[in-house]
C-alpha cells in the first residue's frame, strides 16, 4: 500500500491519494465482516460458561420451586433447598461434566495430563491446595 501511494503521489498527486483512500476502506470491508462473525460466535460461546450456566440453573431452579410450591400449597408456601426428585432439578437434562463445558479449564500436570479433582474432599488428585 505504501508503494502504490508514493508512485500516485509522484505520477498524480495529492488528488489522486483519495482514491487510495477509498480502495482502503473498501479493502477494510470484508475484514469487518469477519469481524462481525467473530462477535456473533463469541457471544454464542459465551453460553457455554459456567457461569452463565450457574445463572440459567437458579432461574429455572426458582422457577420449578414456585411452581411445585403452587402445586402442592396453592399461596400458602415457601422456597427451601433441598435436593429434588430425579427430573425435576434445575438441571435434570444437563450434563455438566461433558467435555463442551470443562474442556477448557481443566487443569493439567507438567505432562499435560488432566488432573482429577475430588468435589467431595476439595483436594486436586496431585496434592495441590488453592489458595
Amino acid at each position: 500500500m505504501m508503494g502504490i501511494a508514493v508512485v500516485m503521489l509522484l505520477t498524480g498527486g495529492e488528488e489522486v491519494l483519495s482514491g487510495l483512500q477509498n480502495l482502503t476502506i473498501l479493502a477494510a470491508l470484508p475484514f469487518s465482516v469477519v469481524l462481525l462473525v467473530m462477535m456473533v460466535a463469541f457471544i454464542k460461546d459465551l453460553h457455554s460458561d459456567p457461569m452463565f450456566i450457574r445463572r440459567a440453573y437458579a432461574r429455572t431452579a426458582v422457577k420449578n420451586a414456585v411452581v411445585r410450591g403452587i402445586e402442592e400449597h396453592g399461596d400458602d408456601f415457601e422456597i427451601s433447598v433441598e435436593h429434588a426428585e430425579e427430573g425435576r432439578g434445575a438441571g435434570s437434562d444437563f450434563d455438566s461434566a461433558a467435555d463442551r463445558y470443562t474442556e477448557w479449564y481443566q487443569r493439567t500436570d507438567e505432562d499435560g495430563e488432566n488432573v482429577d479433582y475430588d468435589f467431595e474432599t476439595g483436594e486436586w488428585a496431585d496434592g495441590y491446595k488453592n489458595s
